[in-house]
């Protein structure tokens, strides 16, 4: 038995019904169709640059984890699956623990804790391995970084858009 076996063989030890239920709100949380779906119906309500760079920022974390899946193509540890590396709700959860506490004051901690609760969470419902979730939030952080790091970029072709989605008014 490996030594990610053993860590999913401790969570598997701690089962009790609030943890369940907790892990499996993180596991709807953080999945990406939620999380897009929540940023495109606040993108509507609101036209905000900052909601359209964490969206944008989104689609592209859920674009690479989705091709380092079908790369990997590395099995679950429960099931048959093999689309394990890298955990998707952990690069979600920090991808938006970085990119939004940029914006929100002292947000960070917290945000950083809650995601630190997902990647736990992936171990106790033995949905990833150990590895999974490092390279879950490790890619979370970096589209982070890259997109914080191109924001004036990405604001421009929010302007853009913005402008040509906009209704005209009359003079």
């Amino acid at each position: 038995m490996s030594w990610e076996e053993d860590v999913i063989d401790v969570f598997q030890t701690t089962k009790n019904p609030i943890l369940d239920y907790l892990a499996l709100l993180f596991d709807f949380l953080f999945s990406a169709p939620f999380l897009l779906l929540i940023l495109c119906l606040a993108l509507l309500i609101k036209r905000d640059k900052k909601i359209f760079l964490i969206l944008f920022g989104l689609l592209l974390n859920y674009l690479v984890v989705i091709i380092l899946k079908l790369l990997f193509a590395l099995p679950r540890p429960a099931g048959n699956r093999r689309d394990s590396f890298p955990s998707g709700h952990t690069a979600n959860a920090f991808f938006i623990a970085k990119a939004s506490s940029r914006y929100v004051k002292y947000s960070s901690g917290p945000l950083y804790f809650i995601a630190f609760l997902v990647a736990i969470s992936r171990l106790y419902l033995a949905a990833h391995y150990p590895l999974d979730v490092i390279g879950g939030a490790i890619v979370g952080y970096l589209i982070a970084w890259l997109v914080l790091k191109f924001e004036r970029e990405i604001f421009e072709i929010f302007k853009t858009i913005r402008s040509k989605t906009s209704p005209k008014r009359k003079k």
